[in-house]
């Protein structure tokens, strides 16, 4: 991510109801530090606050970390606000372990704060891409139906406990039988919404052409990683997964099988 010189980076520390946000290194000995409702309004009440701070000709950064939809959900509203601004989602594991090196121990709202915004000043990191409409509700619905499956499978494995009783019995085959009903509207929306959309439609049948990806894994890898030309090479990919392996060889005793 190529930033400006001038970049002053603020660290966001994303919760369900709040937001915490504070500057990075620039010279002062106690970071600002200020807390926002996360909400559209404390968004750009926070933007407010980053503009007065970032005065003489800074430009803000934001970086945060991966906290599933809050922090995605923060980053899409701040875009939304200022398209041109510098907002980035980085991996808790690279965040701990840059805390970790430094000796950061203290564990408070306002100190992850603090070490976003230094991470992100001295760490390259990757921008924010929002993902179109049609990416976010197909993930919403293979993400219902993986959720919808492995409910099926649990009532399924506890069908012979209710075989003691006809009332539990019945109430379990009702529960099935919705189960699979609901699994079959969503895989039926899955397709609709994929053919409906020229990208979706293409996407979907180049995945296939993978040997073993079928229709639900490639809808999933779809609707959980966006469009993979985000990625600019494959272990970039590899590594957003989690799936790089990881190597543990050193000096003469110690050589571990990669994982």
């Amino acid at each position: 991510m190529q930033v400006p010189t001038n970049t002053l980076w603020f660290g966001i520390d994303v919760s369900k109801a709040t937001i915490d946000v504070a500057l990075g290194p620039d010279g002062r000995r106690k970071p600002p530090h200020q807390k926002f409702p996360r909400t559209q309004e404390g968004c750009r009440a926070c933007l407010l606050w980053a503009a007065d701070l970032a005065s003489g000709g800074s430009v803000p950064a934001f970086v945060m970390e991966a906290t599933g939809g809050y922090s995605r959900e923060l980053a899409n509203w701040l875009l939304g606000e200022r398209k041109d601004l510098r907002v980035a989602i980085a991996q808790p594991l690279k965040v701990h372990h840059y805390a970790k090196l430094r000796g950061l121990t203290n564990k408070t709202d306002r100190q992850d704060a603090i070490l976003l915004a230094q991470f992100g000043a001295s760490e390259p990191v990757v921008p924010f891409h929002p993902m179109s409409p049609a990416y976010i509700q197909l993930r919403a619905l293979t993400r219902e139906r993986s959720a919808l499956v492995k409910a099926l499978v649990a009532l399924g494995n506890r069908n012979d406990l209710a075989s003691e009783s006809a009332l539990a019995q019945g109430i379990r085959e009702r529960m099935l039988e919705s189960h699979r009903a609901a699994i079959h509207e969503l895989e039926s929306a899955i397709q609709v919404l994929i053919a409906g959309d020229p990208g979706l439609s293409t996407d979907f049948r180049l995945l296939q052409t993978i040997p073993g990806v079928g229709p639900v894994v490639a809808a999933t890898i779809m609707g959980e990683l966006g469009d993979l030309r985000e990625f600019p090479h494959p272990k970039a990919l590899a590594a957003f997964v989690g799936v790089a392996p990881a190597w543990n060889n050193s000096g003469t005793s110690v050589h571990e099988p990669p994982h």
